[in-house]
């Protein structure tokens, strides 16, 4: 009787296998929900934190340059000065 007491006690518990089953899958959809919900939080946190104020640490002030164009054809040359301005 030693040996076949275990599987005497399964075959007890064979008819609570279905409720197991029907609540493990119903268990298996709020995971999924709940990692979807995760996931969707994450990437929008993910994406505000991109976004640059006018307040940031990382805003360069305007800055201007002189540049010289300089055009040549043979001997002749001309060149003028333009000013280029960086925002």
């Amino acid at each position: 009787m030693g040996k076949l007491a275990p599987f005497a006690l399964a075959l007890l518990l064979l008819p609570f296998g279905g409720c197991m089953h029907k609540s493990a899958k119903r268990l298996g959809r709020v995971m999924s929900l709940l990692l979807l919900i995760g996931a969707s939080i994450s990437a929008m946190a993910g994406l505000t934190g991109c976004g640059a104020s006018v307040n940031s640490n990382f805003v360069q002030p305007q800055q201007t340059y002189d540049v010289t164009v300089t055009g040549t054809s043979g001997t002749l040359a001309h060149s003028a000065t333009i000013k280029l301005t960086v925002e």
